[in-house]
Parts: C-alpha cells; sequence; structure tokens
C-alpha cells in the first residue's frame, strides 16, 4: 500500500508539475502598428587603405636595409605616380631583427 501511494504522489507529482511549468500564450488584443525597412546606400568612396611590408634578408644588417629602402623609394614612386598626394602615404613601423640558425626560412623567390 505505502508503495502504491509513493508511485501515485510521484505521478501526480509528474503531472502536476508539467502542468504548472507550462504558461499560457497570452493574446495581445490592442491595435499596433508594425515597420520593418531596409535601405542600401550607394556613394562613390573617398578612402582606401592599402597595408604593404618590405622584408630584406642579409647578413650585413647595412646592405639589408639598404636594399629596404631601395625598394621603399620604388614603392612610394609607383604610389605618386597614382596620384596619390604625398601627405596622404605614412609608414607605420620598421622593425629589424636578428636571426640566429632560426627555424624561420625565407621564401624561396620567383625569377
Amino acid at each position: 500500500m505505502k508503495r502504491f501511494l509513493a508511485t501515485a504522489a510521484t505521478a501526480v507529482l509528474l503531472i502536476g508539475g508539467a502542468a504548472w511549468g507550462q504558461q499560457t500564450t497570452l493574446y495581445d488584443d490592442r491595435p499596433k502598428i508594425t515597420v520593418n525597412g531596409e535601405a542600401v546606400v550607394n556613394v562613390k568612396p573617398d578612402k582606401i587603405v592599402i597595408n604593404f611590408g618590405i622584408e630584406t634578408w642579409d647578413t650585413d644588417i647595412i646592405v639589408a636595409k639598404q636594399k629596404n629602402n631601395e625598394i621603399l623609394k620604388k614603392a612610394k614612386a609607383a604610389i605618386k605616380e597614382s596620384g596619390v598626394p604625398e601627405r596622404e602615404v605614412q609608414t607605420d613601423y620598421l622593425s629589424i631583427e636578428p636571426r640566429w640558425k632560426s627555424e624561420y626560412r625565407r621564401v624561396q623567390e620567383i625569377p
């Protein structure tokens, strides 16, 4: 009898708990206005940002820096020829670091 009462009480709790857990959805009968929208604006861009890097390798740091400067001068000349004012061109940073038997390998250059 105790077992039957325990089983019945458990069944009532499970069924009753499920009923309590469900909430009824209320219908909102107030008048309302719903608005959705999307816009696309096409304009001529007035700015472009181009980032590029120069990497030179040499056992002599002075030679590597000179090679780097030559490449930079050619790049600046090409940018100037394309119509970009010199005041709009800037160098972000310069990094020089030695490599001592590192696994960092130079990519093979394409002739």
